[in-house]
Formats: C-alpha cells, structure tokens, sequence
C-alpha cells in the first residue's frame, strides 16, 4: 500500500514505516516515527464500521496515551480523527 509520492516519483509503502496485519474486517498496525531529536512508537488497531469507514484505538506508550480513532476514506483522500484525554487531532491525508 502507498502511504505517499514523493515530488521526485519515489514512493514510500506503508510497510516501510510499519507493520500491519490485516484482517477479514480489521487492521493493526504499529509504527515508530523518528526524528534527529527523538522517536515515537504507537500501535492502532482498527475495525471497518461501514463501506469506507474505520473506527478503533491507538495506543503511545512513550507519552502514556490512549484513545480512539476514526478513519473515513473518499477517492483519493482520507480523513484522520484521534481523540485522548491529554487532547485531539484531526488531519486530511491525500495522494
């Protein structure tokens, strides 16, 4: 699976950045972003609710934070919503 294109035409898997199982209805993934400064590490398992939507929870140990996710795919895009107790997020990803 393609997570993104780079402008150059390289592209980076979703197997580079993290491993994922995947089920008849579900998915599990856990991944760690790097940075020169630091890294995280956060695992997700979601289920699929409906023809183009996903709702599940996230966990990051690092920073003690758990909570849930809901993902809902349109064409080409999806649209991200994570919700904790320490805060929330929301974010447009598109290829």
């Amino acid at each position: 699976i393609r997570v993104w294109t780079e402008r150059r035409g390289a592209f980076v898997r979703l197997s580079d950045v993290a491993r994922v199982e995947l089920g008849a209805n579900s998915y599990a993934m856990s991944a760690t972003c790097a940075t020169p400064s630091g890294s995280v590490s956060q695992s997700a398992t979601v289920r699929k609710v409906g023809g183009n939507s996903y709702r599940g929870s996230f966990y990051n140990a690092e920073y003690d934070t758990s909570g849930s996710i809901s993902i809902s795919v349109s064409g080409r895009s999806q649209s991200v919503y994570v919700s904790a107790t320490k805060g929330s997020a929301s974010m447009r990803l598109s290829r």
